[in-house]
């Protein structure tokens, strides 16, 4: 691995970047942000993440290109 080491950092996470867009990474993230995982009334923790997603859209499409990057 002599040529990662002469890989810039910003030009790697570029390439993370698109090759995690190409193969749909983002896409896992769709069912939550159209609202259609259901909410188990025992289920504390979905129901915070729900209402964390809810509150701005903003917030969501930050945590989508976090989970995409």
């Amino acid at each position: 691995p002599r040529f990662l080491a002469r890989v810039p950092p910003s030009r790697l996470a570029l390439w993370s970047f698109l090759v995690a867009v190409a193969h749909g990474a983002g896409l896992m993230l769709v069912p939550i942000y159209l609202g259609l995982c259901g909410v188990v009334e025992t289920d504390a923790g979905h129901r915070a993440a729900t209402a964390l997603i809810a509150r701005t859209a903003a917030l969501s499409i930050g945590v989508a290109a976090v989970h995409t990057g």
